[in-house]
């Protein structure tokens, strides 16, 4: 018999993760309304008990807490807005995700995918949003989005698939 001892952190990270691949199994607003009690119930400050590696980018500092083939789940801290993007799993389609916020405000924009010529994505706005702490926002498959924060702001990202780097050959082209 092996046993094996879990931080507190771990033991939560574990018990997210087997919830939201639940969720995942679901559709529509019972989708979002089961991520959402998932997130809202989180008790994050226990969560992110253990040190955090995050990695440096420009816009945001980010940490992946969870990475599973079916679900990828990130932490941000952001320093300016991001550029509009979407987000494709490792074998290049796109997937979902959920944005929650746990510090600070951001406006979310996101844009519906209008047409796809070569590498040039032409986009049409749907909604902006205002995200304060609690509050949840996502992005469908068939969208584009980016983050504008308007003080520091810190959030999680729950990707339901194995999240690849952002393809930096595709151009977001916002119609009017």
């Amino acid at each position: 018999m092996t046993l094996t001892i879990q931080t507190a952190s771990q033991e939560i990270a574990i018990t997210f993760a087997q919830q939201i691949n639940l969720a995942n199994r679901l559709a529509g607003e019972q989708q979002f309304s089961v991520i959402s009690t998932v997130l809202k119930e989180t008790n994050w400050k226990l969560f992110f008990e253990d040190t955090l590696a995050f990695k440096k980018m420009p816009e945001y500092c980010y940490s992946n807490i969870i990475r599973l083939p079916s679900l990828t789940v990130s932490v941000f801290h952001w320093n300016k807005a991001c550029l509009v993007h979407r987000h494709l799993d490792l074998a290049g389609h796109s997937i979902p995700a959920y944005i929650f916020a746990l510090e600070g405000r951001s406006i979310h924009s996101v844009y519906g995918i209008n047409s796809q010529v070569e590498h040039d994505v032409y986009l049409n706005h749907c909604r902006n949003q205002l995200l304060s702490p609690g509050d949840i926002d996502f992005v469908l498959p068939e969208q584009a989005h980016y983050l504008y924060p308007l003080e520091k702001f810190t959030s999680v990202h729950i990707y339901l698939g194995s999240l690849a780097a952002a393809d930096s050959s595709l151009h977001y082209q916002i119609l009017q």
